[in-house]
């Protein structure tokens, strides 16, 4: 269970985590952890249903979770070596290990649904925007247009609301093209930005919000390895030049270029030194 739990804390950490893969690895999570200790009718994948149980309630969960003779055979299944462990120790060990197994996993699904964002409207009207179905959704769009008025005007709105008209004709070509290219959804966007502008606008910010806080930290403690005590007088705009090549060169196939705006600006950043 522990290796479970890892794995996600592990993928929540990285980075360039778009928010669509946010949301599907949070209803994975929830759905592989209540798949372990649901009784088999209630097991599934719908995340919507799994939020819906009582796992607040422990009177009421109970009749939910199979029963430990149940849960123990197909652990005992899955992982063949724990029959080999409960074979040196005795019958009330084996039932007291399984049955702190189940609290910990009830435990665990309960600080998931408290703590994680599985209904934040954001990260859920966010899914739209990466062409995961073929059907428009105009209300996600309308969500996060609300959500976020510094990038969607109210002198832009009615641009905005031509453009959610033009869309939602040609959605679903504009999917399968996404789907069948070998182009990010960032340049999809940026692609389809000439179309619609403010809807172009509005995507290319959400893909840019971060997921958590774990790259920002990263980011301050990768600021110690540029500035050392033979480097402090270094300017703001010269390490964050080099903060940002730093991260571009993570990206996989990144190929660093030097082009005339660079040459134009270091007579700037010579003087500020």
């Amino acid at each position: 269970m522990l290796e479970q739990l890892s794995y996600y804390n592990k993928k929540f950490q990285t980075n360039n985590l778009n928010f669509d893969d946010v949301l599907l690895n949070l209803n994975e999570s929830l759905s592989v952890f209540a798949n372990e200790i649901l009784i088999k009718e209630k097991r599934g994948t719908s995340i919507q249903d799994f939020l819906g149980l009582p796992w607040d309630n422990k009177e009421e969960i109970v009749k939910y979770i199979a029963d430990k003779d149940l849960f123990k055979d197909e652990w005992t299944l899955l992982y063949p070596e724990i029959k080999s462990l409960m074979n040196k120790v005795d019958e009330n060990t084996v039932e007291l290990v399984f049955k702190s197994t189940q609290s910990f996993i009830l435990n665990t699904i309960y600080e998931m649904k408290n703590k994680l964002p599985f209904n934040h409207k954001i990260i859920k009207a966010s899914y739209d925007i990466f062409f995961h179905s073929t059907i428009f959704n105009r209300d996600s769009w309308q969500i996060l247009a609300d959500q976020f008025k510094n990038i969607i005007s109210e002198g832009e709105n009615r641009s905005f609301q031509n453009e959610l008209k033009r869309m939602a004709c040609n959605h679903e070509r504009h999917a399968k093209e996404h789907r069948e290219s070998q182009r990010t959804i960032l340049e999809t966007w940026s692609f389809l930005s000439n179309q619609y502008p403010s809807m172009g606008k509005l995507a290319k910010s959400i893909i840019a919000l971060t997921h958590s806080s774990c790259p920002v930290e990263r980011i301050f403690a990768q600021m110690e390895d540029f500035v050392t005590p033979k480097r402090n007088r270094m300017t703001s705009e010269n390490l964050e030049a080099c903060l940002l090549i730093h991260q571009a060169q993570e990206f996989d196939g990144y190929d660093f270029e030097i082009n005339n705006d660079m040459f134009e600006n270091l007579p700037k950043f010579k003087k500020k030194r």
